[in-house]
C-alpha cells in the first residue's frame, strides 16, 4: 500500500492570510504520504508575487516543501510564468508575463522518478503577455511522473497531477478533462525499458468539481468506466467530507473538489483501503484554503482479466 495525497496549497497562504510553507509541509508530514500531488505552487527566482492572493517571495516552494517533508524526489511544472500586476476596480486579477515568477504543479515523492511528461491545455482565448485571469481562460495543464515502486514490490506507476478550470460544470472544464484523458491514453502507449513492468496509472488533483456535479470535469473522467474514484473504492463517507473551503466547519459545509482515481487497465485493478480529508489538527484547516485528501492504495491483479482467469485455471 502506498500513501498518496492531493493538496491545493494556495501558494503557501493560509486561511489566516499568513504565508507559511512549514505549515503546509506539516500537513504532508503528519499524513505520512509517500507521494504528494500539489497544486497552486510557486517557484520565484526573485522577489515576486505570482497571484493576487499570494505574497512577495523568492522561494522555490516545491523544493522547500520537499526538503521539509523528506520527499527527496520532486518535479515542478509551471502552468504560467507571470507576476501579479494589479487588481482592477471590479475585482479582476491582472498578471504580466515574467520569467522570474512561476505558478503550477509539483509532485513530491520518496520514490525514484524514472520519467516525467507535461501537458498544457488548449486555450480558446487569452493574451500571452498580459493575462486578465477573470476574463479569459487561465493557463492550466497536467504533470505526469513515472514513479519507481520496486522497493514496494509493485509496478512502476504514472502519477498524473492536474488542476482543472475554476469555472464549474463549464465547457472549458469538460474540454480540459477530455484533453487530459486523451493525453493519458497516449502515455499508456509510451515505450518502456524491457526491464520494467507495464506501469499502472493514478490521477490526482483539484478538479474544481464535486462527485455529484453533472456536466463537470469529474463527470467526464468517471464516464470512462476504467477510472475508479478511490474515495468510493474505499467506501469512505460522503457527508462532512468537504475539502474546500478549508474552514467549512469540520467538512460539514463546502464540497470535496479534490480527487484521486486509479485506472483499471489490463490485469491491474486499483484498490483503496483508506480515504479521508486531512482535518486532524487546526493547522490542517489553516495551512491553505483547501484541505488535503489522502488515500492508502495499491493495484492488485484483476480476477476478471484474461491473465487473472488463466491464474484461476492453473489453481483449479
Amino acid at each position: 500500500m502506498v500513501g498518496i495525497l492531493t493538496y491545493n496549497i494556495h501558494s503557501g497562504v493560509g486561511t489566516d492570510g499568513a504565508y507559511d510553507l512549514e505549515r503546509v509541509a506539516g500537513v504532508i508530514r503528519r499524513s505520512k504520504a509517500e507521494i504528494a500531488c500539489l497544486q497552486e505552487v510557486e517557484v520565484n527566482k526573485k522577489l515576486k508575487r505570482a497571484r493576487r492572493w499570494s505574497v512577495t517571495h523568492a522561494d522555490d516552494q516545491a523544493q522547500v516543501i520537499a526538503d521539509a517533508c523528506g520527499l527527496a524526489n520532486y518535479e515542478f511544472t509551471p502552468t504560467l510564468k507571470a507576476a501579479f500586476l494589479q487588481a482592477t476596480c471590479t475585482g479582476g486579477e491582472v498578471l504580466v508575463a515574467s520569467d522570474e515568477a512561476s505558478y503550477g504543479l509539483a509532485t513530491l515523492t520518496r520514490f525514484p522518478i524514472l520519467d516525467r511528461r507535461r501537458l498544457m491545455f488548449h486555450r480558446c482565448d487569452g493574451d500571452e503577455e498580459v493575462l486578465h485571469m477573470n476574463q479569459q481562460e487561465q493557463p492550466r495543464g497536467a504533470l505526469a511522473v513515472l514513479v519507481d515502486l520496486a522497493s514496494e514490490d509493485a509496478r512502476p506507476m504514472w502519477v498524473v497531477n492536474t488542476h482543472l478550470s475554476h469555472r464549474m460544470a463549464s465547457a472549458e472544464q469538460r474540454r480540459q478533462a477530455e484533453e487530459l484523458l486523451a493525453w493519458i491514453e497516449e502515455l499508456r502507449h509510451v515505450p518502456i525499458p524491457e526491464d520494467l513492468e507495464r506501469p499502472t496509472f493514478l490521477l490526482a488533483g483539484d478538479l474544481n468539481s464535486s462527485f455529484y456535479m453533472p456536466f463537470s470535469g469529474y463527470s467526464v473522467i468517471v464516464s470512462d468506466s476504467r477510472w475508479k474514484d478511490l474515495w468510493k473504492a474505499a467506501e469512505a463517507p460522503c457527508c462532512c467530507q468537504a475539502s474546500f473551503p478549508a474552514y467549512g466547519c469540520g467538512g460539514l459545509f463546502g464540497m470535496r473538489i479534490d480527487h484521486l482515481f486509479g485506472l483499471r487497465d489490463g490485469d491491474a485493478l486499483p484498490m483503496c483501503e483508506l480515504a479521508h480529508v486531512l482535518r486532524r489538527t487546526p493547522a490542517d484547516e489553516m495551512a491553505s484554503d483547501h484541505c488535503a485528501v489522502f488515500v492508502q492504495m495499491d493495484f492488485v491483479d484483476d480476477p476478471a482479466s484474461e491473465s487473472g482467469l488463466e491464474q484461476k485455471v492453473l489453481l483449479m
